[in-house]
């Protein structure tokens, strides 16, 4: 029964309850910067995922943003704003950099209107 729940939910009611949980999880309040952006990061990467049927979770980057360019129903502005995202975090998550609170949250804020901006998009599964 919660695998049919779980199939019901769509991809941006997955991600906004793990949005939720990462931010219950206090890592603001402790200043743990660094930790909450690789959440953000996976969030965004598991929201590729379920909206466009990319294995993003399991990919680097650039073979993101390859599967990416390839998707046609995809608008280049929408491509730019994943690029622009992952390109972003990466360095925080890879090469050790510490992130400012203002860039936590304006990362917060681009995943969350991502989300809202893709979920207009046609489901590149059906599309296909």
């Amino acid at each position: 029964k919660r695998r049919t729940q779980e199939a019901l939910r769509t991809p941006e009611q997955v991600a906004m309850d793990e949005l939720e949980s990462l931010e219950a999880a206090g890592l603001l309040e402790e200043t743990r910067y660094r930790e909450y952006v690789f959440g953000l990061s996976l969030i965004f990467r598991r929201y590729l995922e379920g909206r466009f049927h990319v294995p993003a979770a399991e990919q680097t980057t650039e073979e993101v943003l390859a599967s990416l360019r390839k998707a046609k129903h995809l608008d280049k502005n929408l491509k730019e704003a994943a690029r622009s995202f992952l390109e972003e975090t990466d360095p925080v998550k890879y090469r050790g950099l510490e992130p400012q609170p203002e860039e936590t949250e304006t990362w917060r804020s681009r995943l969350v209107s991502f989300m809202e901006r893709a979920s207009e998009t046609e489901d590149i599964r059906e599309a296909a």
